[in-house]
């Protein structure tokens, strides 16, 4: 029973240390923040990592006089990311990226906030 135990223990130690081990890839995450009559405007972003709970990136302020207001170059894992934009005075924008493993193209996004009434 005991030498059962200790395999059970081996094999899940195993997957973690797998899970832990995957590499992670590189990939670029960029977009514009505009409102509703296509003016750029300045936003805060978070992108969070879903499985971890945990913020990966953030832009405390987008940079309007850029091709791109924002960009995220980083290595990811695969998985699943949400995306948390807010600018104030505007609802919020939220959105689900799932990565894969060979993620080859920039992901880009047109974020179009709406104002608060």
């Amino acid at each position: 029973m005991f030498k059962k135990v200790i395999y059970i223990l081996i094999a899940l130690l195993g997957f973690a240390l797998y899970a832990k081990a995957q590499t992670a890839n590189p990939v670029t995450i960029a977009g514009k923040v505009i409102d509703e009559n296509g003016t750029a405007i300045k936003a805060k972003i978070k992108l969070i990592d879903v499985a971890e709970n945990k913020v990966v990136e953030q832009v405390n302020a987008t940079d309007p006089s850029q091709k791109h207001h924002f960009g995220f170059k980083g290595n990811y894992l695969k998985g699943k990311y949400l995306m948390y934009v807010w600018a104030e005075g505007y609802l919020f924008y939220s959105t689900y990226l799932e990565l894969d493993d060979v993620e080859k193209t920039p992901r880009i996004f047109n974020i179009r906030l709406k104002k608060t009434k």
